[in-house]
């Protein structure tokens, strides 16, 4: 049974004047206090990781095991680090983070206590688990194996070689049953799995299989073989964890709800889960369902006050809850700004951001805004079928020299360098951890897989194997002092130490005689950002920010996806109208002139409202959107503006 606990209004009084934290709510008051399993639909800016945090502080101090924990799963490293951080601030709290406790993601949790345990059962050797290195292998190996396969996948992707290898690299395990499911696996035109490229993808899936190369998602699969062949793991888990708390559940992937379930949806723990089913927008093209299917298996708590905006933007976001209506309610010491809608033409399209420019510098405070982002957001950022029926089809025809992030998309370093300036950038966005080192030991494993086995005999295979070897040898600790040499912020890299480096790890690994194409790899070259400590950023993120210049200000509004800013808060944002199927905001004028609620709306066009409301609930001061002329008429201009839009024309 689960671990019978009870919260009190005193617990809960206690933990907020502990963190300092305002929990007069009581909607956060009946969250904190609800100790059987549950879903708490939580709007945006509601706090819910700030409730959470304040739950787990009073469940610390009255935590009665020594051997049994807290299990909090996340779906994002900067999700967990989030968590983590809030735990650092009492002693209580830091006790969550080790043993019997788990925090951590989806995919380190199903790794550690079902894949890979389950994979040393059946005596199966893994050698890589990575996407990118799957990819890589899985087209080489059908373009050798089967290349009429090959060249009927990218007829099928128009000879677009990129889309076609996109295709074979997603090549994934599905279930206990271990199918081979890829992304066009559903597609019209797309051979069918008994078609002989069909089997051609099967035949390259097991071959990988075979050697040990995996991506992430198939150890989702070896989990729910775990559970189905090992049935007493389920029960061991559900004993180790009798309380389980799931974060952002509408991003759930079916794999990882299906473990989640058989696990822990019973009476043998508390189970409670927060999101937004309104926010459910990670499946482009799969809108149907809108995430309900996560939803309403057991009762459901509400979170409808938002500390991020006032009553003003909550009164204009409310009506695109299209999944689960819900009547925001806004912080009333959050200003109300005029929010506007600009509606453009053909010729006055690249206005639109500098009239937003210009209405941020009027309405927003200086120091809000150089303390929070302004951003420029749309559904689709890349062109796609362009044509100038679909105008405007995407962000860049917004603002000149966007880069697409499919543009920009960085590749695998091509050099030892590489991997430790990509290491050095991990470091200066997170701080000292395993991913910065995990670069150096990428970089480490592609030197050697360049040698002849005469010179570096047996490489090891991964980054496990290649610590044992090097602990055999009693050269880990110089390994690891050499890394800390390269990585570290303060000391800047040039070519006139590279070689000494070089050097030192050569004789670590032991290397006489590295190869030519060792040697090449293991070569300087120039590369911007190779002295730099700290605050390297891509290419592209650096490249789409519009810097907008008043007499007075200078003002950086950032162009980005609204995929890519979910969760963010801004001091100002932007919505501009983009093609996806359909023009979004056109299809959405009877929910902003107020005729209709978004819940209402035909199924197609709820993904639409979702990605919007994302985007729209961003700002804690001034929201805008952006609306071709081509798709309104003075009517639902006149409507927008009783709705409480200001409409400017262009």
């Amino acid at each position: 049974m689960a671990t019978p606990l009870e919260i009190t209004d005193a617990d809960v009084a206690l933990v907020a004047q502990e963190l300092q934290l305002d929990l007069a709510d009581p909607q956060a008051v009946a969250v904190l206090k609800e100790v059987t399993s549950c879903d708490v639909q939580a709007g945006p800016g509601s706090g819910k990781t700030t409730i959470l945090t304040a739950k787990l502080a009073i469940l610390a101090k009255k935590w009665p095991y020594r051997d049994r924990g807290i299990c909090v799963l996340s779906h994002t490293n900067v999700a967990r680090r989030e968590i983590e951080h809030k735990l650092g601030r009492s002693a209580h709290l830091r006790m969550l983070l080790g043993y019997p406790h788990f925090i951590g993601t989806f995919q380190t949790f199903v790794d550690q206590f079902l894949a890979v345990p389950f994979l040393r059962k059946e005596r199966v050797e893994v050698t890589a688990v990575d996407d990118d290195r799957f990819g890589e292998r899985a087209w080489a190996m059908l373009r050798k194996n089967s290349w009429k396969a090959a060249f009927a996948i990218q007829k099928f992707c128009g000879n677009d070689g990129v889309r076609a290898q996109s295709i074979v690299a997603s090549l994934t395990l599905d279930g206990a049953h271990m199918g081979v499911v890829h992304s066009m696996q559903n597609a019209s035109r797309f051979p069918r799995p008994d078609s002989a490229t069909g089997q051609a993808l099967i035949a390259v899936k097991q071959a990988l299989r075979a050697e040990g190369c995996f991506r992430y998602d198939d150890m989702f699969a070896f989990a729910e073989a775990c559970l189905f062949k090992v049935p007493y793991v389920a029960p061991a888990l559900r004993r180790r964890f009798p309380w389980v708390f799931v974060d952002e559940l509408q991003d759930t992937k079916a794999a990882q709800d299906r473990i989640v379930e058989q696990v822990f949806a019973t009476n043998d723990c508390v189970f409670q889960r927060f999101g937004d089913k309104n926010q459910a927008i990670f499946d482009f093209e799969a809108d149907s369902d809108d995430g309900q299917s996560l939803f309403g298996r057991r009762k459901t708590l509400f979170l409808n006050r938002t500390h991020r905006f006032g009553q003003s933007v909550a009164n204009l976001v409310s009506p695109l809850t299209a999944v689960e209506p819900q009547q925001l309610i806004g912080n009333p010491q959050r200003p109300n700004c005029q929010h506007a809608a600009m509606v453009f033409g053909r010729a006055s399209v690249r206005s639109v951001v500098p009239l937003f420019g210009d209405l941020v510098v009027q309405r927003v405070p200086a120091a809000v805004w150089k303390e929070d982002p302004v951003c420029v957001v749309a559904s689709r950022v890349n062109p796609g079928h362009h044509t100038k029926d679909r105008f405007p089809a995407c962000l860049g025809d917004y603002v000149d020299g966007y880069v697409s992030p499919n543009a920009a998309k960085p590749t695998r370093p091509d050099s030892f360098l590489g991997y430790v300036i990509e290491g050095r950038s991990k470091w200066a966005e997170e701080g000292t951890g395993a991913n910065p080192y995990n670069s150096v030991l990428s970089g480490v494993l592609c030197l050697l897989r360049r040698g002849d086995a005469a010179d570096v005999g047996v490489a090891p295979k991964n980054k496990a194997e290649f610590h044992q070897v090097l602990l055999q040898n009693d050269r880990l600790a110089a390994f690891q002092r050499l890394c800390w040499g390269v990585l570290n912020p303060v000391v800047a890299l040039n070519a006139g130490a590279w070689p000494s480096r070089i050097k030192e790890l050569l004789a670590i690994l032991d290397l006489t005689k590295p190869t030519q194409e060792m040697l090449q790899f293991l070569e300087w070259a120039d590369s911007a950002g190779t002295d730099a400590g700290n605050g390297m950023k891509s290419a592209s993120k650096a490249q789409n920010t519009y810097q907008h210049r008043t007499k007075d200000a200078l003002l950086p509004i950032r162009l980005d996806s609204i995929h890519g800013v979910k969760g963010e808060t801004h001091a100002a944002t932007l919505v501009v109208e983009t093609f996806g199927r359909q023009h979004d905001l056109q299809q959405l004028l009877s929910v902003f002139t107020g005729q209709t609620h978004g819940s209402l709306l035909k199924d197609s066009l709820r993904g639409h409202c979702k990605r919007v409301y994302v985007g729209m609930t961003r700002p804690s001061h001034l929201l805008c959107l952006g609306i071709s002329a081509e798709h309104i008429n003075d009517a639902e201009m006149a409507a927008l503006a009783a709705n409480g839009w200001e409409v400017i024309r262009l």
